[in-house]
């Protein structure tokens, strides 16, 4: 189904990162491409079904058996089962991608890929819900083999432990990067609306982690909750400039107080642990409740301090005839050219309100996974970062 050349990019982007000094990685062998090629194509055939006519999601994690038998938080079958479609299909509502995988093997005898069992581990952490301290070793972490996961119907994202690897969507396979938020990224951008901020004066880079954080977070969760969705982000000193370019749906007569949940926060000993505990718990059922408003067609509206400015809304603005070129990531890469001509009405309108407002950044969640950042940089060029996911970690 798949081009050797296509899971040959997969292999590359593996070794890539084993091979990195700065990733720190054990030595795992890649298995042959052949056995790489089996998986994707189940995978990738078995996320575009449905079970009671909802898409499905699981997790495919590629073990020799040695290594399954002796991994902390396996579950083996007694007996395993022919690793296909229907298989998949039917067993994927007993996974959560986000705790748990499949453990799956290649036969002694053959050629065949077996379905042995599942793996479970604890969930990435966040700002927002790391618990401090640890009980002993129990955790589990997430398996440091070959990993593919559902993310939607023909997306797959593929990692090891709690880094990706790359994705693969739409047929392509985009090799991972780190988070285009670095400051030699998208990171410069948002950052200079950030200095301007009162607490940024007051607390420096603390404050600007935690504003990245929740700006990832909010991302993150409306990624988790829309099926494709645009989020504005504008400096509320230049609003009355650019307004104009606003049909507005929803507006609230009060703000939501990030800025005084940031502050209170950060105003207080971080030894004080339930307090840190409560706080985090607050900003995210904030940071949440902000993102649901993705789900209502239109752009979501943010200002700077993260408040929600209206929802629902229509972006107005002339054609772009300006370049689009690929931002440059942590690792200094871009510059060629982003070819958006196939994507939908919602990047089109993104990229033609950038160009004419300079001092507004657009994320545009799509519904084949990765979230799209746009930002004006000059009278002719436009910078898209075509994932603003944290790339690298999951």
């Amino acid at each position: 189904m798949f081009d050797k050349s296509l899971i040959q990019e997969i292999i590359n982007a593996w070794n890539s990162d084993q091979n990195n000094p700065r990733r720190d990685r054990l030595k795992q062998p890649i298995p042959e491409l052949s056995i790489i090629r089996k998986l994707i194509e189940i995978a990738f055939i078995a996320s575009l079904e449905k079970e009671e006519d909802r898409a499905i999601t699981f997790s495919l994690s590629l073990f020799n058996e040695d290594m399954s038998k002796s991994l902390r938080g396996a579950m083996g079958f007694n007996k395993p089962f022919p690793l296909n479609v229907e298989t998949v299909t039917k067993l994927a509502p007993a996974i959560d991608p986000e705790m748990s995988s499949f453990v799956v093997s290649k036969s002694d005898t053959t050629d065949e890929l077996l379905l042995c069992g599942v793996v479970s581990f604890s969930q990435p952490e966040n700002r927002f819900n790391k618990v401090p301290g640890q009980i002993g070793n129990l955790s589990c972490t997430r398996p440091d083999v070959f990993t593919l996961t559902t993310i939607h119907p023909g997306s797959l994202l593929i990692t090891r432990g709690n880094s990706q690897i790359g994705r693969f969507a739409k047929g392509e396979f985009v090799a991972a990067t780190p988070s285009p938020f670095a400051p030699t990224a998208m990171g410069k951008y948002i950052f200079s609306f950030v200095e301007q901020h009162e607490l940024y004066k007051k607390y420096g880079e603390s404050y600007w982690h935690i504003y990245r954080d929740s700006l990832d977070f909010i991302l993150s969760e409306a990624a988790a909750r829309s099926n494709g969705a645009s989020i504005v982000l504008v400096n509320e000193n230049h609003f009355p400039a650019i307004k104009k370019g606003f049909i507005h749906g929803y507006r609230f007569f009060k703000k939501y107080g990030i800025k005084e949940l940031f502050s209170e926060y950060m105003n207080y000993p971080t030894i004080d642990i339930p307090r840190d505990i409560k706080m985090r718990k607050m900003m995210s059922e904030r940071l949440q409740l902000i993102a649901q408003y993705t789900s209502i067609d239109g752009a979501l509206i943010l200002s700077d301090l993260l408040d929600v400015v209206s929802f629902g809304t229509k972006l107005s603005a002339g054609t772009w005839s300006g370049e689009v070129l690929v931002g440059p990531d942590g690792f200094n890469r871009g510059g060629q050219d982003f070819r958006y001509d196939h994507f939908g009405t919602r990047h089109k309108s993104a990229i033609d309100f950038v160009g004419e407002h300079e001092n507004a950044i657009v994320f545009v969640l799509s519904q084949d996974g990765p979230i799209r950042g746009f930002v004006k940089i000059n009278h002719k060029t436009i910078l898209c970062w075509p994932d603003c996911t944290v790339s690298m970690f999951i």
